[in-house]
């Protein structure tokens, strides 16, 4: 879990953590994308 309060990786330089977090949003993930797959095919029944 990364807290909103503490900086959760202190000694990592904020480039570095901007592209992390780029990549988590840009990549959902297996489950993510199993989920979008899933929405997609109810939408077309």
């Amino acid at each position: 879990m990364i807290t909103l309060q503490d900086n959760p990786f202190p000694d990592m330089k904020q480039e570095v953590f901007d592209e992390i977090a780029e990549t988590i949003e840009e990549n959902h993930g297996l489950l993510g994308k199993l989920f979008i797959e899933s929405m997609k095919a109810r939408k077309s029944i």
